[in-house]
């Protein structure tokens, strides 16, 4: 104890002493580092610093392109989506133009495209429908006296144009 605490020659405490040698201050060897190897401790750990931002530079890259890469991914998958459901409507209006087809064949009717419904039943219904009105129409005179309104001679219609006219005159 006599060490740590030395009092100076004007009667003060003088403060103990610490240096970053090992505690066994009589064994510690002091050691020299030439110009050359302190060049080298400081280059290598530079490197290893450089080495360290590298990764962070390669890392900050990659996370940008992960980033792209979802981003193209998002948008891949919204135009899968988008191209489904066009193909969905695209079969399912196939699929209506079947019907319509054979339900204006069924009933008569030479276009099928003045059909309306989105399934067999209402597209049934409406062609029913349809050619009850036409068929009062014709049996009430009610097409000839269009053309008699109008007092033009008109040449007798195809069943067809007949058709498309009560359709307009009496549903629209």
């Amino acid at each position: 104890m006599a060490e740590e605490n030395q009092t100076g020659a004007d009667g003060q405490q003088e403060p103990e002493q610490h240096s970053p040698a090992p505690k066994d201050v009589n064994n510690a060897k002091l050691r020299t580092f030439t110009q050359e190897e302190v060049d080298r401790i400081i280059n290598e750990r530079l490197g290893r610093e450089r080495g360290r931002k590298s990764d962070y530079e390669e890392l900050k890259e990659k996370a940008g392109q992960t980033a792209d890469l979802e981003s193209k991914l998002s948008k891949a998958l919204e135009e899968n989506e988008k191209l489904k459901s066009e193909a969905k409507q695209a079969e399912h209006e196939k699929e209506l133009s079947t019907i319509r087809a054979n339900v204006a064949a069924k009933h008569g009717i030479t276009d099928p495209s003045v059909l309306a419904g989105d399934d067999e039943k209402q597209i049934g219904e409406y062609a029913e429908k349809l050619m009850k009105v036409f068929a009062d129409m014709r049996s009430r005179g009610t097409v000839a006296d269009q053309s008699a309104r109008t007092g033009q001679a008109k040449a007798k219609h195809s069943s067809r144009e007949d058709f498309i006219n009560a359709m307009s005159t009496t549903l629209l």
